[in-house]
């Protein structure tokens, strides 16, 4: 191309305004008298300006670039990717940190050393004392290419094994239990001053037989008077049983073992009352949460049923002013406040229902434990009685899992609070 061409093609572009680059290319073919294939622009139209268009912007005459479709589609997956991390990571933390709330907590421990205590026994039992005698009184006479004296040698080593993993349960298991019976220890003082409270308060109103009736309906008085007794027979098991003081002083009581078969009888009459009290509690709890909800769902069928009448024509004015203040009655906590409601309920019914499935389990396991001691025998190596209380330890963990989460999903104290409230009333 001639210089002066290229000079004029210069200057047209730094006068004028700027043109698009299909217009830039036609002025400089119509100067060297050539024509563009049209093929060409039709490809260049189709492929390279429609994403140049969609990348440049003109402000005072200076392309700017801007995201084109495709890395706004890219970084809309990355976005999206990235939310969805943060909120599994976010998930996976809350869950991490309410671990470790229930293992530092005083009843996670206890139900963490239930769960260990019952599945150690039930290995104990289903395993290890199953296979001992098995294994003493047989040289494996399946495998017939190992020599007599190799066969002898595995049997004993596998059955010192045994013996050795029996011993270790069989300490491992009262430390764990008399580990429990620690972390309640301590209740017994305010319990009792809070019996003595009540019986002062029973003998006072004695005289007034409606009085002394109301008093014993009253479920804080059963409630005290159930943990008082509790208490008490649990610090003292503590003490004459798991500490064994009265075994170290069976020169001054001779009849140790009456006496602590007799504290031991106690302590589970009081924790079988107290599954029962806990029991009828959580049932009149689901009786009010499902009366809240069915509340809340005829308020909801209610409301439709007002908007429905209310778009009819020909209704009278009188009486769509009466629709709209029912529905300003029925909307005072609003739909998203009676949404998180409703959803509060439907977790306080599944908690309760857990709570039920754990009561039950615990009155299984208790009832053979009563059995037991009137018969003068041992639960130790009972299957039922530690399969039961390993499911309850389990449904109970579970329960104290969704209880604590419940109650870290509320951002204010007051929230909080208040959804606790709701769940328990």
């Amino acid at each position: 191309m001639p210089t002066r061409d290229i000079l004029e093609l210069s200057n047209h572009f730094l006068s004028e305004e700027p043109k698009s680059l299909i217009e830039e290319l036609q002025i400089f073919n119509n100067n060297e008298g050539h024509d563009i294939i049209s093929d060409e622009v039709e490809f260049l139209e189709k492929n390279i300006l429609s994403s140049f268009e969609k990348s440049t912007s003109h402000q005072d005459g200076i392309p700017v670039d801007i995201d084109t479709k495709s890395e706004f589609s890219s970084s809309s997956i990355i976005d999206k990717q990235e939310k969805k991390n943060i909120k599994e990571s976010t998930k996976r933390e809350r869950k991490l940190a309410i671990l470790n709330y229930i293992f530092h907590s005083m009843i996670g421990k206890d139900k963490l050393a239930k769960i260990i205590i019952h599945l150690l026994s039930l290995i104990d039992i289903l395993t290890i004392k199953k296979l001992l005698p098995w294994i003493n009184t047989s040289l494996f006479p399946f495998n017939v290419k190992i020599p007599i004296l190799q066969l002898e040698r595995q049997r004993r080593l596998i059955a010192g094994l045994l013996r050795n993993s029996h011993n270790k349960i069989s300490s491992i298991v009262p430390v764990l239990s008399t580990f429990r019976y620690i972390l309640r220890l301590g209740h017994s003082i305010p319990n009792s001053i809070k019996l003595m409270e009540i019986i002062k308060r029973v003998t006072n109103k004695s005289q007034n037989d409606r009085k002394f009736k109301q008093l014993l309906q009253n479920t804080f008085f059963l409630r005290g008077l159930i943990d008082a007794y509790f208490t008490i027979f649990d610090e003292l098991i503590l003490l004459f049983d798991k500490f064994k003081v009265l075994r170290s002083l069976r020169k001054l009581f001779p009849r140790y073992k009456l006496i602590i078969g007799f504290l031991r009888l106690n302590h589970t009459i009081a924790w079988q009352l107290d599954i029962i009290y806990n029991l009828v509690h959580s049932i009149t709890q689901l009786q009010r949460i499902k009366r809240n909800l069915f509340i809340l769902d005829l308020e909801s069928t209610i409301r439709k049923a007002i908007i429905k009448d209310s778009l009819q024509n020909g209704v009278d004015t009188v009486i769509k002013n009466i629709l709209s203040q029912l529905l300003l009655d029925l909307d005072n906590t609003g739909s998203n406040g009676k949404n998180s409601m409703v959803k509060r309920l439907m977790k306080g019914k599944r908690l309760i229902y857990m709570e039920l499935l754990r009561l039950f389990l615990d009155g299984c396991a208790n009832t053979i434990h009563i059995l037991a001691l009137t018969n003068s025998k041992s639960i130790r190596h009972s299957v039922p009685y530690n399969l039961l209380s390993l499911t309850s330890g389990i449904v109970g963990l579970l329960k104290l899992f969704g209880n604590v989460s419940e109650r870290m999903s509320f951002s204010s104290p007051e929230s909080s609070h208040q959804a606790v409230e709701e769940i328990t009333k």
